[in-house]
């Protein structure tokens, strides 16, 4: 399982397991915590913030073929199609415009050098949560 589908099942289980108040006044945050701590345990949580860029071609190669090139977190690059099922994962460098090249040594990198050529890859879409 990849980090990008962790991610979406930690959400997923997240969902199901929260419960959502909707408050009709305003009140304090220390008065809300100690009225949930009578019912329920009450821990305090990290912020957990996930990145995924998304890579491509000027001209589209990638997608036009079905495929898609994701960078999750720093260095895990995947190659998947559109529905997730044929995943081919590799560390890569860190820097925004990659060559298929850049991964010359793994079948990531042929599969894109198939695709791409020499053809630079860059980061078409950035997402944080």
């Amino acid at each position: 399982m990849g980090p990008l589908r962790s991610v979406i099942n930690f959400y997923k289980k997240m969902k199901e397991k929260s419960v959502t108040y909707i408050m009709r006044e305003q009140a304090e945050l220390a008065v809300l915590l100690s009225g949930l701590s009578e019912k329920y345990t009450v821990q305090e949580g990290g912020l957990l913030v996930y990145t995924v860029s998304y890579f491509d071609t000027f001209d589209w190669r990638l997608f036009d073929k079905g495929l898609i090139c994701l960078r999750q977190g720093s260095s895990v690059y995947a190659l998947t199609d559109f529905s997730d099922e044929n995943r081919i994962e590799a560390e890569g460098p860190v820097r925004n415009k990659l060559f298929p090249l850049d991964f010359a040594k793994s079948v990531l990198g042929e599969k894109l050098q198939l695709v791409a050529g020499i053809r630079a890859l860059l980061p078409l879409v950035e997402i944080t949560r």
